[in-house]
């Protein structure tokens, strides 16, 4: 039996995918749990599933469209939700003791927490935008990701010098997607395509 915690945006299209993995999981004798906010995930996972609480903070403003729109994402919603709730995964993970996280691609405060204690993480991707990579061909714009992503991992007290994309687990990725949705795209082996 393998304890999995969860860590998950607070956004039924995300919570669902994993959601699906949850009850299989459980379905072969493992146990899981879910860090996030009560208000939010009880309804959609149940009043059965064990949550560890760690408030929420959904509110943004959508910037237009285009490069507007994910920079309102990353700096309105991405990472000040992550910041929030990284204190109360870092404590669902101390009181839980999980053998492994399923993260969500853009919860990285449940990468980051995995790394501090040396434990595996599974990337949970809920859509193919991040896998393939639409942005490769405008540095600047990957750059400035990779500066923010850079900025939460120093900022929980990680060492610059073991820096990780947390959008992307080492170990393995679970894509919510099929290769025929994803496109004419190379991935590492590491990344599953498991299906809508």
């Amino acid at each position: 039996m393998t304890r999995y915690l969860i860590v998950t945006l607070p956004l039924a299209g995300h919570v669902y995918p994993a959601l699906g993995l949850a009850r299989e999981l459980a379905a072969n004798g493992h146990e899981v749990a879910w860090a996030g906010s009560e208000n939010v995930l009880r309804p959609l996972v149940g009043p059965d599933a064990t949550v560890f609480q760690t408030g929420s903070r959904l509110a943004r403003e959508q910037g237009g469209a285009g490069m507007a729109a994910i920079k309102t994402l990353w700096t309105r919603f991405i990472v000040p939700y992550n910041k929030f709730i990284l204190p109360g995964v870092d404590k669902a993970v101390h009181e839980y003791e999980p053998d492994m996280l399923l993260v969500d691609q853009h919860a990285a405060a449940g990468a980051i927490v995995a790394h501090r204690h040396g434990l595996p993480w599974v990337t949970l991707a809920v859509s193919a935008m991040e896998l393939t990579q639409p942005y490769r061909s405008l540095p600047k714009v990957t750059g400035w990701m990779t500066d923010i992503l850079r900025t939460m991992w120093t900022n929980a007290g990680l060492p610059a010098d073991e820096f990780l994309d947390v959008r992307d687990s080492p170990y393995l990725t679970l894509a919510y997607t099929t290769a025929e949705l994803a496109g004419p795209v190379e991935l590492p082996d590491r990344v599953r395509l498991v299906g809508p």
